[in-house]
């Protein structure tokens, strides 16, 4: 209904994060047919709005259904080093050499909140700057 909602809105952003949300309630109730569907379509509006990050991240989670280990998190797969989801789409900008203009034009916030998104970045990984992130993370995806 919220995805209803958003999408008479005119609003697809949103509309992708709730089916992404969505698919995330149907994985976890193991109705994994229903997941991919909906994440199928909310990589569609994503990609259609030109909300990449949002994109790459389902591209993830459909990736983890199909068995991959690719996608917004850890580099094992896992919620390595304590990132959150949308910790893990920055590091893949910053890591692909995007500046933190670019990094909050892609993600949809300002410039203010990558500075304070990086800081916490950088504490939970215990580096003390970008380049030192992108060494220990491996190179990132220009999302």
């Amino acid at each position: 209904e919220a995805a209803a909602a958003f999408a008479a809105l005119g609003r697809p952003v949103e509309q992708g994060r709730t089916l992404l949300a969505w698919g995330r309630v149907e994985r976890r109730r193991r109705r994994v047919a229903t997941a991919k569907a909906v994440w199928e379509r909310a990589r569609s509006v994503c990609a259609g709005a030109g909300a990449h990050p949002w994109s790459a991240l389902v591209d993830g989670h459909l990736a983890r259904l199909a068995g991959s280990a690719s996608g917004a998190t850890g580099p094992d797969g896992g919620e390595a080093y304590g990132l959150t989801e949308r910790e893990w789409l920055l590091v893949r900008l910053v890591a692909g050499g995007r500046s933190n203009p670019e990094a909050a034009h892609r993600l949809f916030v300002s410039r203010k909140t990558v500075e304070a998104m990086l800081s916490r970045v950088y504490r939970k990984v215990g580096v003390r700057n970008r380049t030192e992130l992108a060494a220990l993370v491996g190179p990132g995806e220009g999302v």
